[in-house]
């Protein structure tokens, strides 16, 4: 028996597949690294936050932040070495061994001071998930 072939499916096959690969590359998860902290050792002098929630955008050089909801004041943080943020579409940072750690909009209730002497000044807060 003959096979017949069918150039109308063949058409759509190849078009199918083209349409896919088009759609999962403009899909495609971009990652984006996040600012660390200088000689960051490890340790941490903790600082209690209130009111404060995670924010960030892929546009902005910081890439991540903290806003205090209630009236909009913007504090800049920093991250341990390894941390990356990814927005499909909204903020998920994720640790070096791929775990989501955080998302857009998680209250964040303490942080690390940057700063010298211990004291919470203008430096980005460190993060420690």
């Amino acid at each position: 028996m003959a096979s017949r072939r069918h150039p109308g499916r063949t058409w759509l096959l190849v078009l199918s597949a083209a349409a896919m690969a088009v759609l999962s590359a403009c899909g495609a998860i971009q990652t984006f690294p996040l600012p660390t902290a200088q000689g960051d050792t490890g340790g941490c002098r903790g600082v209690g936050l209130d009111g404060y929630k995670l924010a960030g955008s892929p546009t902005d050089p910081r890439v991540t932040w903290l806003v205090m909801a209630s009236q909009g004041v913007r504090r800049d943080i920093v991250w341990p070495s390894g941390f990356h943020a990814v927005f499909s579409p909204q903020l998920a940072v994720v640790d070096p061994s791929g775990h989501t750690v955080m998302k857009e909009g998680d209250a964040v209730t303490g942080a690390c001071v940057t700063g010298p002497d211990g004291v919470l000044g203008p430096e980005p807060l460190l993060m420690r998930p």
